[in-house]
């Protein structure tokens, strides 16, 4: 039994090591840093947001111009 409990106990430690080494993002999010939210006239300003890439429709970057 000991035997079998440190042989569990060795796949958890490697799994553990392997989860810290990997950082890769998620490709199925898009995560942003310091974001503004915005819903008509109403803006919120995010330090971090997550969305589901399969949710984005279209996007913009920038702040529309006046003309």
């Amino acid at each position: 039994m000991r035997k079998v409990v440190r042989e569990v106990l060795g796949h958890l430690d490697q799994a553990a090591e392997d989860g810290r080494r990997r950082r890769a993002p998620d490709p199925r999010f898009l995560h942003l840093k310091d974001v503004t939210v915005r819903s008509g006239r109403t803006a919120r300003r995010l330090p971090a947001w997550r969305g589901s890439l399969a949710a984005v429709s279209g996007w913009s970057l920038g702040e529309p111009e006046d003309r």
